[in-house]
């Protein structure tokens, strides 16, 4: 009997865990809102090869059942154009450290991204330093409700380009702004609700579409026309002085005078030679009769 109260306790907690998911603490799960269209659009003006060259990879911080809806935010940047995005946790940062390697030796001209999410946050972090003995460079890393950073030169390692530090305006647990980094403050509670406002995914989008035109893209040359030399122009033969002509010129052809003088009648008409037939040879038996007598 004596086990009855801690069971009984037992039993009322799940009753009120219960009824605070009943009451709406479902409702505080993030939710990606609609995009903007003109920002949607302003992405996909970029050249399509420049998209396929940017990685991104996100990092949840001890958050399994993804209340900050990373996928979510996966989802988003595709409908974007930005189709080259992994997820994972904390635990996936060898994986993740080997497929950037993987891709940096495939693709030269490839951007990377990192994303970390509250305490992958530090994470994100500690993936950059890891890969920094390859010469493998960021081009920006997203903090994004990262609780566990403070500030000291960590939080900004060598390889990296360009740092964005957003944190919620209400938290339990509060962050602090990054010497260096663009910090920005969005109006909502916790750092699961960081990741996928309104305001986050637009300043990520942009950041995002700055990292695209950093890639070169090379516009293949029109091939050029066969050449052609210029057609050589043939002569054009003039027609002669027409003769003088006098009163019964009308009863001859026209061109029975083209090319005469008044002398002309002294010169012998041209006639058409006419050439002897081929002798032919009798054959034998005409032969042996003409011999006879």
């Amino acid at each position: 009997m004596r086990y009855q109260p801690t069971i009984r306790r037992g039993v009322w907690t799940l009753l009120l865990l219960a009824l605070l998911a009943g009451s709406g603490c479902v409702s505080l799960c993030p939710t990606v809102h609609p995009l903007d269209a003109e920002l949607v659009r302003s992405t996909q003006n970029l050249p399509c090869g420049a998209r396929k060259h940017v990685y991104i990879f996100m990092i949840d911080g001890l958050d399994p059942s993804d209340l900050a809806d990373l996928e979510g935010l996966h989802e988003c940047l595709a409908n974007a154009g930005f189709y080259k995005v992994w997820v994972g946790q904390c635990y996936h940062l060898p994986l993740i450290a080997k497929k950037m390697r993987q891709i940096h030796c495939e693709d030269p001209e490839g951007r990377f991204v990192l994303l970390g999410s509250g305490s992958g946050a530090n994470e994100v972090r500690l993936l950059a330093e890891s890969v920094q003995k390859d010469q493998l460079v960021i081009d920006l890393v997203v903090y994004t409700g990262g609780y566990l950073l403070r500030k000291d030169a960590k939080f900004w390692p060598d390889n990296v380009a360009r740092v964005l530090n957003v944190l919620p305006e209400y938290s339990l647990v509060d962050g602090c702004d990054l010497p260096g980094a663009e910090n920005c403050c969005v109006p909502t509670f916790g750092h699961h609700n960081t990741s996928t406002h309104p305001e986050t995914v637009e300043m990520l989008l942009q950041e995002l579409t700055l990292v695209a035109c950093k890639v070169p893209i090379v516009i293949p040359a029109e091939p050029s026309a066969p050449f052609l030399a210029e057609p050589t122009p043939h002569p054009i033969e003039q027609p002669g002085p027409m003769a003088r002509r006098d009163e019964w010129d009308f009863l001859k052809p026209a061109d029975a005078w083209r090319g005469r003088d008044d002398w002309d009648f002294l010169q012998p008409d041209l006639k058409e030679e006419i050439l002897p037939a081929p002798r032919r040879l009798p054959t034998p038996v005409e032969a042996r009769t003409t011999s006879r007598p």
